[in-house]
């Protein structure tokens, strides 16, 4: 049977029987145990199938990429169970060659488990990507759990660059993109203040402060300062304060004070705003007049100004 699907494929033009011709060659080669074969000889026709690109407006290849969900799921669970190494590689093609052919397919399970796949290998930037696509899937049953994976993976990396002493820039620039595609893409999620977190924290690090600043103030403004916009600015307040950068948290904290200046808040935030404008302003005065100290060029007006 082998020979013969080989023959068909290799020797008619494609059309949609090569579609069924090469689910059977699949199929083919799982009955004879050799699943190290499949992931290649699928390439191989796949490609030459595909190249009579109207295949892709018919039934018949939206009938194959369910049987390929379903060839790929089998290698998968077969790995799981035993754990074979050879199997693992077979099934790692196989998702390589979806995402290959089949990148904007609506198939949930496969986008789920594929994520499940790439996280255990350690590749997390790219199960991100998996888990979002198994998200957009708008009735799939793991689609909650794709969305709270995405957050998961997010918080565990930003916790692990925390304590490098190296920032990986490109790291962080990504995880604002795939946080903030949450919040874009699932506004009204329960875990959305979750998001904004992280959000603010991986927007800091890639080193875009006034965008990490705008979206806070903005939050405020949405929220009319409730306790989850007051916990956003204090927590890039404090990552300003540790980094000693008085001009953006003097800058940051006005902003604040004006956009809450007419809303009933708690008087132990207002005070909080104040103090830290006022910090700010005296730390920024300190530094200039050391500075003076040093330099006879620098200006005294500059630190008279902040004193006042």
């Amino acid at each position: 049977a082998i020979t013969a699907y080989h023959d068909l494929l290799d020797k008619q033009k494609p059309s949609t029987h090569s579609l069924r011709w090469l689910h059977s060659l699949s199929q083919a080669y799982l009955s004879l145990g050799d699943r190290s074969e499949i992931p290649k000889k699928i390439d191989i026709y796949l490609s030459k199938i595909l190249e009579n690109t109207s295949i892709k407006k018919t039934s018949e290849y939206a009938e194959y990429q369910n049987n390929f969900t379903t060839l790929t799921l089998t290698l998968h669970r077969e790995s799981r169970k035993t754990d074979d190494p050879l199997l693992w590689k077979s099934t790692d093609g196989m998702y390589d060659v979806f995402y290959k052919y089949f990148p904007e397919s609506p198939q949930g399970a496969i986008w789920y488990h594929g994520a499940q796949r790439k996280e255990h290998l350690a590749k997390y930037s790219e199960s991100i990507q998996w888990y979002k696509r198994a998200a957009l899937v708008t009735d799939y049953e793991n689609k909650d759990d794709s969305l709270n994976s995405i957050l998961r993976i997010a918080k565990n990396l930003l916790d692990q660059e925390s304590i490098k002493s190296k920032p990986n820039i490109d790291l962080y620039s990504q995880l604002a993109q795939d946080t903030e595609w949450y919040i874009q893409k699932f506004p009204l999620e329960k875990e959305r203040d979750v998001a904004d977190v992280l959000y603010t924290e991986a927007l800091h690090k890639s080193q875009k402060l006034q965008h990490t600043h705008d979206y806070i103030i903005q939050r405020i403004k949405e929220l009319s300062s409730n306790a989850h916009s007051q916990a956003l600015f204090m927590f890039e307040n404090n990552r300003l304060y540790r980094a000693k950068n008085w001009i953006p948290t003097y800058e940051f904290s006005g902003r604040a004070m004006k956009v809450t200046a007419d809303e009933d808040l708690t008087l132990d935030f207002k005070r909080k705003l104040n103090l830290i404008h006022q910090e700010a302003a005296f730390q920024k005065a300190y530094e200039l007049e050391k500075e003076i100290e040093k330099n006879k060029d620098a200006l005294p007006d500059q630190m008279r100004d902040w004193y006042r």
